[in-house]
């Protein structure tokens, strides 16, 4: 996991490593909104064990690339 800068760094390559990493956050943030707006399991707090919880979270995650891919544009 990478995490931001101080301030948004302080030379060009840092600035620019910011500005990127903020872009591929909102592209990952705007993913999982997609997908919690399709699942309504994902409305309010799960009601499983922490041990099947990943789980859950990966059926969703790949029914959901399912179902992006296979609706006509």
């Amino acid at each position: 996991m990478l995490t931001p800068l101080h301030l948004g760094g302080s030379t060009d390559p840092e600035k620019q490593f910011c500005y990127h990493q903020s872009r591929m956050r909102v592209k990952v943030e705007c993913a999982f909104g997609r997908m919690v707006a399709r699942w309504g399991i994902l409305w309010r707090p799960l009601r499983v064990s922490i041990d099947l919880a990943p789980r859950v979270l990966e059926a969703c995650a790949q029914l959901h690339n399912w179902c992006s891919k296979t609706q006509p544009p």
